[in-house]
């Protein structure tokens, strides 16, 4: 049987089983929880995007700006907001978690490293979080490229 609930409802229900069942509220939690942002330091994006194109040994300036030149460059952008997304806000590619759980800031500060305006860095972010959940492909690129950054 599906349930169509409203949010007013959502709210009550969590906060019945939370109060009768605190352990079935801890389990149902605890995914939620369990990974924590690697940084918050929204200045350290500029320095994060550097390191994430010479790393490859690529020149960061060819990655800036409105549009790309090819879709390689288009993918490897992507790539990047994949991994600073993992850095920031892990839970947002799990629990149907949209970019209103980024922290303040991020999309502005993201906006400034690419040198793109923020409606599209928003779009950026949204298309990442699709590609991320949609093809197991670009999940692997960006977690492949995460353990580079933290090694």
């Amino acid at each position: 049987m599906q349930y169509a609930l409203e949010r007013k409802q959502y709210i009550l229900l969590g906060r019945l089983v939370a109060s009768r069942y605190p352990g079935i509220a801890d389990e149902l939690l605890t995914p939620l929880n369990e990974q924590e942002a690697r940084d918050s330091d929204l200045s350290r994006l500029a320095s994060y995007f550097i390191s994430f194109f010479e790393l490859q040994s690529f020149n960061p300036e060819d990655y800036r700006g409105p549009s790309q030149k090819n879709s390689f460059q288009s993918e490897m952008r992507r790539v990047f907001v994949g991994v600073m997304l993992h850095y920031y806000c892990p839970t947002v590619f799990k629990h149907n978690k949209d970019i209103s759980c980024l922290p303040y800031g991020f999309v502005r500060s993201l906006s400034r490293v690419l040198n793109i305006g923020q409606a599209s860095s928003s779009r950026l972010i949204q298309e990442v979080i699709v590609l991320h959940r949609a093809y197991d492909e670009f999940e692997q690129k960006v977690s492949d490229m995460l353990k580079r950054m933290t090694a």
